[in-house]
């Protein structure tokens, strides 16, 4: 049995980026850049006003206050898009809108909240100085700039920035294809009629739909009963055209527990079995070797729905991150205040579900009934997870505890 933290680096040790491929960049969101972005023009394409105002030769109004407005003459306007620009002369003005360029001649803009109209006279009721409320060519960044990293998420602000740049596409690695195999006499699908002693899958249902959320969609679900020669089958159909299997179920020590060992009786080279982790300590860990590409890994989640998506979420979605290019892909943590009383026997980690709650300025971490592996309603009602050190039995009121984020 290895620990958590040990799981986690051997996952990411073993896990290899996917093939590169390109996009249209609107359909990119939650993919990772699989080279850097770089700006294919300056970040503004010109000088334009940041408000709107009136620019101004800045020494024409040195000396403009409520009591003693500078009066400009006003020679024309200037919108966004405007393709004629007019040149400003000693003591003119023109009228600017947000994002129209500066005209020539004018080293300032004044806010149109500082300014009265008088017919075709402007008076200005405040100094300017230089480069005031101006957007110069460039400022963001220059043409040629690497602006985002390899690795970088693609979210809906990076999206702007590559149509701003006029893309069309980009090159990402591709999102690993899923084979998910339930597993046990016992687990039927939703939509069939239960007999005494038999359940409803919910496990690959929810870890299809937390895999929807990282931008994975190529999913295959199968389901074997606890029946070697057919499970033999369905493990090596859900291998064939997946780079990722996960078996829910059958990993543990039982009877019919028969996962592991037709794993390996299939190539699959274990990496680790088994976690001192709860709720989840049957992790299995596997990799096989692939003549066209990236090794295959295999994971073994246990069959308890709290265990199985609770390990999905802290050790597998990074390794699928690492396949899709992200290159910082461990789980984040933040510190918080613990809300209550924790125990425990000591020697396993243990994730407890819990809530954060932000009061001033401090986190709060506030633990949940219902803290069974088996039970899915305190982890439906849960924001965070708080990290229960193995070293540790007791966390009392007023411990700072580290809990990771349960962003869905």
């Amino acid at each position: 049995m290895i620990s958590f933290d040990q799981a986690q680096s051997l996952i990411l040790e073993h896990s290899e980026s996917l093939p590169i491929i390109t996009l249209p960049f609107t359909e990119s969101t939650g993919y990772f850049l699989s080279k850097p972005l770089v700006a294919t023009c300056d970040s503004p394409l010109f000088d334009q006003s940041a408000v709107d105002g009136y620019a101004v030769r800045s020494e024409d109004i040195r000396t403009a206050s409520a009591d003693s407005p500078a009066t400009l003459r006003l020679i024309g306007e200037v919108a966004a898009g405007s393709q004629k620009v007019p040149t400003i002369q000693e003591g003119t003005t023109i009228r600017v809108l947000t994002g129209g360029q500066i005209p020539r001649g004018a080293d300032a803009v004044v806010m149109k909240e500082y300014c009265v109209v008088a017919q075709d006279f402007i008076n200005i009721t405040v100094p300017a100085r230089p480069e005031d409320n101006i957007r110069f060519r460039g400022e963001e960044f220059s043409k040629g700039a690497r602006v985002l990293e390899t690795g970088t998420w693609i979210t809906p602000p990076v999206v702007g920035m590559m149509a701003g740049f006029g893309m069309k596409s980009v090159s990402v690695r591709r999102p690993p294809r899923i084979a998910l195999v339930v597993t046990g006499n016992e687990v039927l699908p939703p939509d069939q009629k239960l007999k005494k002693g038999q359940i409803h899958d919910s496990n690959s249902y929810s870890i299809k739909a937390a895999l929807q959320r990282i931008g994975i969609t190529e999913v295959h679900v199968s389901y074997s009963p606890d029946d070697e020669a057919h499970m033999k089958d369905v493990l090596k159909d859900a291998e064939r055209n997946a780079d990722v299997v996960m078996t829910i179920g059958g990993v543990s020590v039982g009877e019919y527990d028969l996962v592991k060992e037709l794993l390996n009786q299939s190539g699959v080279e274990t990496v680790f079995w088994r976690v001192a982790v709860k709720p989840g300590m049957p992790l299995f860990f596997g990799i096989k070797k692939s003549r066209k590409g990236p090794r295959k890994l295999f994971f073994g989640l246990p069959g308890n729905p709290v265990s199985a998506l609770l390990l999905y979420q802290l050790l597998v979605v990074p390794a699928l991150k690492k396949m899709m290019g992200n290159q910082k892909c461990r789980t984040l943590t933040l510190d918080a205040t613990l809300r209550g009383k924790l125990k425990k026997k000591p020697g396993r980690l243990e994730w407890v579900r819990a809530n954060l709650l932000i009061e001033g300025s401090t986190r709060y971490a506030i633990p949940l009934s219902g803290q069974g592996s088996h039970m899915l309603g305190g982890f439906a009602q849960s924001n965070c997870l708080i990290r229960f050190p193995e070293s540790e039995s007791h966390l009392s009121e007023g411990s700072t505890v580290d809990v990771v984020l349960l962003n869905w």
